[in-house]
Parts: structure tokens; C-alpha cells; sequence
């Protein structure tokens, strides 16, 4: 369920993205350079995710997620 909405919400960031003007090299450039980091940490989340139980999986991510956010508001 999740992966489905996180790749609508990349085609859509990239075709506003595009409407408004502002795609331009260096952000498909940036995009690409990126996919590779995008594609090896999910490929580790599904190792992980096969190794673990799915509710220990939910409160390390769930933790990590909390995590950075307090990181931020900190920030």
C-alpha cells in the first residue's frame, strides 16, 4: 500500500514540477543521482522487513520516522 502512494506522489511532484516551469537539468539530474539511494534502501527495507517480525519492523521505522522529526524541530 505504501510504495504505490510514494511512487504517485513522485510522478506527481515531477509533473507539477514540470507545469510550473521548474524542471529543469539540475533537478533531473538530482532526481537521477538520487534513484540509486532510493532503489538500495528499499531493497535493505525488504531484506529487513523478511528478516524481522512486521511489528518490530513498525516500531524501528515508526521510531527512525520519530526520530528525524524531532531532529528537525530541533534543528
Amino acid at each position: 500500500m505504501l510504495q504505490p502512494f510514494i511512487l504517485i506522489v513522485q510522478l506527481t511532484s515531477g509533473v507539477l514540477l514540470w507545469r510550473h516551469g521548474t524542471l529543469d537539468r539540475t533537478v533531473v539530474d538530482t532526481y537521477l543521482s538520487l534513484s540509486g539511494s532510493v532503489v538500495a534502501g528499499a531493497a535493505l527495507g525488504a531484506c529487513v522487513f523478511r528478516a524481522v517480525s512486521t511489528e518490530s519492523f513498525m516500531r524501528v521505522t515508526l521510531g527512525l520516522t520519530a526520530a528525524s522529526g524531532v531532529a528537525l524541530m530541533l534543528r
